[in-house]
């Protein structure tokens, strides 16, 4: 059984969107106030859409900050990226800050790449280990995109979650599997709307 805390950081780990590293670079995560992803997501053989709006961006510090809300049924959550060009950060998770930033993407994004972050969200410490793997054509009910994945081998209270995410230059995520135990979530990309779109 999913801890409570813990199913709202699966929710909240959804890589979403934010600016690739600069302007001659692959953007995996295009960040635009206004832009707009529908997902399917499959749990259990039930389907639902999710729907994630970039509601704000602005600059602090020499880093971007993105406000994003996502819509789970009749729920909303605002989340909170931050970028930089050295990557990009998952800065809150439901509205709780951890002690340092999630790493989500590490530029520049490359087949092969690792990278390890420990923190703490809500008292519970966090072991993420990421790996880039190669780049695979994902067709997705919106498209089919070439894409590169990125996947996330978490680890809290005995708990283990790996999420594999496949980002497409100029659109963002347009896939994501989930795993907690028995419980798989299966997310698929059904339209992105870009802010000037």
């Amino acid at each position: 059984m999913i801890r409570p805390a813990f199913a709202v950081l699966l929710v909240a780990l959804v890589p979403l969107a934010t600016p690739a590293a600069g302007p001659d670079k692959p953007d995996y995560y295009p960040l635009a106030e206004g832009n707009k992803w529908v997902y399917v997501a499959t749990v259990g053989g039930q389907k639902q859409e999710v729907t994630v709006e970039i509601t704000a961006v602005s600059k602090k510090k020499g880093k971007v900050v993105a406000t994003l809300v996502s819509r789970v049924g009749d729920k909303d959550f605002e989340e909170e990226l931050t970028a930089d060009a050295k990557g990009v950060y998952r800065s809150s998770f439901a509205g709780t800050k951890p002690d340092r930033p999630l790493t989500l993407i590490r530029y520049p994004l490359e087949s092969g790449d690792t990278w390890t972050d420990k923190l703490k969200v809500n008292g519970m410490e966090l072991v993420a280990e990421s790996e880039v793997g190669d780049p695979v054509d994902v067709k997705v009910p919106a498209w089919k995109f070439k894409t590169l994945p990125v996947t996330v081998s978490l680890g809290t209270g005995g708990q283990e979650l790996k999420m594999t995410s496949w980002y497409a230059d100029g659109t963002g995520m347009v896939k994501q599997k989930l795993s907690v135990g028995d419980t798989t979530v299966l997310m698929e990309l059904k339209k992105f709307t870009p802010a000037d779109g």
